[in-house]
């Protein structure tokens, strides 16, 4: 397997590249050389905390996530090393969205939780999914099988786990980028009466911004590249078509 290192934007060396890992979560680096996890506090570079056996994937001075790539068994950690959560998880999400992170998605063989900086369980459900969409907002996900039909859901949450879009509309609900970087939006998608699947865009607080579309292809956050009914061009955060071209082919289309 490949090694790496570590430079600074002069491209000088900061930490040679003899490491199985090496990421930034915030103040800290954190080294994983297949034997021992150590993080490092920026600017001092003062190792601030050392584990051998366990991969560190996250660490924000008060809270860390390590993982044990043998028996893929994550654990949430206290400063020190103690472990927060009572029980091992198959995986707990590392996808930072807000620094610190404030809850944490974990995933096992019989569902996933929403776990809390102290380890608790804020929210529990068997055979979901969790995801962070936005700072502090979760996509919990599952399917229900009624009279042998199976049906997809999703719904919003905030770090608490209070409900902040409801189960009904969306069957997925996903984060919103732009060139990689992640906008204060995210996207949900939902099947209409026909059979064919639209998306809406809602802001952090689950209010709709745009609805209806049929393909969001890109946005900053303030215009947004789409195709909406018989139109294809670009949308302003009121739903005012800037530049507008039609996409009618036969009377067929909706």
């Amino acid at each position: 397997t490949g090694r790496y290192g570590l430079l600074d934007s002069s491209f000088g060396e900061v930490f040679p590249a003899e490491y199985e890992n090496v990421s930034i979560t915030g103040d800290y680096v954190l080294l994983w050389d297949g034997y021992i996890s150590r993080a490092i506090k920026l600017p001092e570079m003062k190792e601030v905390f050392s584990m051998e056996g366990w991969a560190l994937n996250y660490f924000d001075g008060e809270v860390g996530i390590i993982r044990n790539y043998d028996v893929l068994e994550s654990r949430l950690i206290d400063a020190k090393g103690n472990f927060l959560t009572q029980e091992p998880w198959n995986y707990i999400d590392v996808g930072v969205v807000s620094y610190p992170i404030q809850s944490f998605c974990a995933s096992g063989d019989d569902g996933c939780a929403l776990i809390g900086r102290d380890g608790s369980i804020l929210l529990q459900k068997k055979d979901g999914s969790l995801s962070p969409i936005g700072e502090n907002l979760y996509s919990l996900s599952w399917i229900e099988t009624v009279n042998g039909e199976s049906a997809a859901y999703s719904q919003a949450i905030d770090a608490q786990g209070n409900v902040i879009v409801p189960k009904g509309r969306y069957e997925w609900l996903t984060i919103c980028y732009n060139l990689g970087e992640r906008l204060p939006l995210f996207t949900g998608i939902y099947q209409t009466g026909q059979g064919n699947y639209r998306t809406d865009v809602l802001n952090l607080e689950g209010n709709i911004i745009l609805s209806g579309l049929k393909n969001l292809y890109q946005t900053d956050g303030e215009y947004f590249a789409v195709e909406k009914g018989f139109s294809a061009g670009i949308l302003d955060r009121e739903g005012n078509w800037l530049y507008q071209t039609s996409t009618f082919q036969t009377f067929g289309d909706d």
